[in-house]
């Protein structure tokens, strides 16, 4: 078909079952328009150049529109995301979060499996994986058990407490602590549902008291 005959009709809407060609065609569109720019075959025509831009947004919006169907669109998108945690990944992990980490690639997880199995989002635990941050206490044994490990091995890293020592317990009820933490997971349950019953208990006491 000679290009003075080109109009936006004589490009037929693709269906799904063409998605792979879509950006081959819009390819070889582009590759034509400038082809005559720089022939100067569409000097002073702007109908002929307006078909063709309309021909090259139409093909556009129907990759918009059915390309994320496609394998390779999905495929994409992941290296995408794969550059970018790389980039993130150049920089050196603090012990905190290159031991979790450590702790979920030794239990064969990935990230989103993690997520799955404690109810988080993926980006969280690459957050998490990637600070000096440790997780909220509440999340803490849910970690431990989809880890399989026990609270104190989450949250020690070569023997050293990877918390903050501020703010945190101090002589015998540490040393309660880290011997719970040693105990079989249901154990802790128990253990950690009996503190926090004793400390709301606590707080509404000193609440009515004032």
């Amino acid at each position: 078909m000679s290009s003075d005959k080109w109009t936006s009709d004589s490009f037929p809407p693709f269906d799904k079952k063409n998605a792979p060609r879509k950006m081959s065609v819009v390819s070889s569109m582009l590759c034509t328009l400038n082809h005559l720019l720089c022939k100067n075959r569409v000097k002073g025509n702007f109908k002929k150049l307006t078909n063709l831009l309309t021909c090259y947004y139409r093909t556009s919006k129907l990759v918009i529109m059915h390309v994320e169907n496609h394998q390779e669109a999905r495929d994409m998108e992941n290296a995408g995301y794969n550059l970018l945690m790389a980039r993130k990944l150049s920089k050196p992990r603090p012990k905190v979060g290159a031991h979790l980490a450590a702790l979920r690639i030794n239990a064969g997880l990935s990230q989103v499996d993690l997520a799955e199995r404690i109810g988080v989002l993926q980006q969280t635990i690459a957050f998490w994986e990637q600070t000096a941050k440790p997780p909220r206490s509440e999340i803490l044994l849910k970690l431990a058990e989809a880890l399989d490990v026990s609270i104190q091995t989450l949250l020690t890293e070569n023997g050293v407490v990877a918390v903050k020592k501020k703010g945190g317990p101090n002589g015998k009820l540490r040393k309660i602590f880290e011997d719970a933490s040693r105990l079989p997971r249901r154990q802790q349950e128990k253990i950690a549902e009996f503190v926090s019953a004793f400390v709301n208990q606590y707080k509404q006491n000193g609440a009515q008291s004032r």
